[in-house]
């Protein structure tokens, strides 16, 4: 295998930091409701899953009746406050830039809402680096089910192989593991290490310059292993 030529990326905690406003949202549901405040912890580690099924995973059988309220007014918190809290990984932009400049086709694969990342995409100046965007609503099946990745390849007209998957939840690693392409786990999101270990990534980043690294690696056919440039 030569060069990715097509970029999966997740949204929030790989290409972006939103987790404060995401914490901050789930905080003040949890605090509304009466729920345990167990359940802010339980439920931070949820992130990269649609936001019902995270609920579904986290409320007893006789309370999930009330999750599509629940889901309505966590939506309506974090309306007012998480868009703008969301930030830039540090070094993401030139590292999207510089990909877009060589040609790297790349889309997104997340569990947030289309229009909330369209909202963030555009106040970043990132839009025209994605020619797709799949989300909950607009898919079957949310991750970690590979629809996304095998809508993004149709879309691209590409082979499993020429895709590499970018996430920092074992949610993402799944995706890409179901989906038969190659996964990069990033270290800077929700998930710990040993999280993301037990999901068998294919490459790690520990930084920016790393996904750099692994964006445009080249395959050494004598010695069989990737090379960075």
């Amino acid at each position: 295998m030569i060069q990715p030529r097509l970029l999966i990326f997740d949204f929030d905690g790989t290409l972006v930091d939103s987790e404060a406003g995401i914490l901050a949202a789930i905080v003040q549901t949890v605090r509304e409701y009466g729920f345990p405040e167990a359940m802010i912890e339980q439920w931070r580690v949820l992130i990269g899953l649609p936001l019902a099924e995270q609920l579904r995973r986290l409320l007893p059988e006789a309370e999930q009746g009330g999750i599509p309220a629940v889901v309505e007014r966590y939506r309506q918190i974090y309306r007012t406050t998480g868009p703008i809290q969301t930030q830039p990984i540090p070094g993401m932009g030139a590292v999207l830039a510089e990909a877009h400049t060589a040609g790297r086709l790349m889309a997104i694969a997340s569990s947030k809402r289309g229009s909330s990342i369209q909202l963030i995409l555009e106040r970043l100046g990132w839009r025209d680096y994605f020619g797709a965007i799949f989300s909950p609503e607009g898919l079957t099946h949310a991750k970690p089910h590979p629809e996304s990745v095998e809508r993004a390849l149709a879309q691209f007209a590409l082979p499993r192989e020429a895709a590499l998957l970018v996430g920092d939840t074992t949610f993402d690693l799944e995706t890409a593991r179901r989906g038969g392409v190659r996964s990069c786990a990033v270290t800077w999101g929700v998930h710990t290490v040993a999280q993301l270990a037990a999901a068998q990534p294919d490459c790690w980043a520990e930084d920016v310059d790393q996904l750099r690294g692994h964006i445009f690696a080249k395959l050494d056919p004598e010695a069989g292993v990737y090379t960075t440039s």
